[in-house]
């Protein structure tokens, strides 16, 4: 604990009632108004499958900004103008999950999970994404004056590459004179761990020389090689963006 200049000890209590006395109201759960706008939430992506407007007009305020997964940020003008029914060959429908809602005076925070499914042209596509909306009571009415969508990704469906294959990337791996990774194939699977850390972690083929660690779907390993085909190191690719290891023995 860091220690106190003489003096302040004997206000601290005081110091405490007074910041208590002072300080507004923490934003806190309303379970009541949570049902409300839960339902809302609901009927605003029940809407969007049919490309019905009208819901989402009433719901957004004049300013409204959203931002979508794929980071595009629309006014509440070009929301509306991009809210169209599905084409031909393709049906859904969205479940509003895990709602939480803080609120706190004339401003209320909801996130949650929008749990899509897909008809693709008689295939199943499941998808999920994590949305923080921002209500704000108008008058009478609470509209939504921000929203930010996120994909929530999953792990791809993993391959299975013989030992011989795995073998070729068993080894020791530099990212500089003091960092390494080592690799490891036993039993048919592959672990990897950073040098100094207790962590050891399974290493999964997305397709061959593209690797994944099971709950990490934003990064890959993706493994390089010369002419002859001899592996000499991999990337750390995350949103991109490659973190360049040399195999060094």
């Amino acid at each position: 604990m860091p220690r106190l200049p003489i003096g302040w000890r004997g206000v601290l209590p005081f110091l405490a009632v007074a910041l208590t006395i002072a300080a507004p109201a923490a934003a806190a759960p309303d379970p009541a108004l949570a049902v409300q706008l839960q339902a809302k939430t609901q009927a605003l992506a029940d809407a969007v499958a049919v490309g019905n407007k009208a819901v989402w007009d009433a719901a957004l305020d004049a300013g409204a900004l959203f931002v979508d997964e794929n980071h595009k940020v629309l006014t509440k003008a070009q929301l509306l103008a991009s809210l169209t029914p599905l084409p031909d060959g393709l049906s859904g429908q969205i479940r509003v999950a895990n709602y939480q809602l803080n609120h706190d005076g004339d401003v209320a925070i909801a996130t949650y999970i929008d749990d899509e499914s897909l008809d693709y042209h008689g295939q199943l596509v499941r998808t999920k994404y994590r949305v923080t909306d921002t209500w704000m009571l108008k008058g009478k009415e609470w509209k939504i004056v921000a929203s930010q969508t996120g994909a929530m990704l999953d792990d791809p469906a993993p391959v299975t590459l013989g030992d011989a294959v795995l073998r070729q990337y068993a080894g020791q791996y530099e990212l500089t004179y003091d960092i390494h990774y080592r690799i490891d194939v036993a039993n048919g699977k592959m672990v990897g761990q950073r040098q100094g850390s207790p962590k050891l972690v399974e290493l999964k083929a997305e397709v061959q020389d593209v690797f994944f660690t099971p709950g990490e779907p934003r990064s890959r390993k993706i493994f390089q090689r010369d002419a002859s085909g001899a592996v000499t190191g991999f990337v750390d690719r995350r949103e991109g963006h490659d973190i360049v290891w040399k195999k060094v023995q």
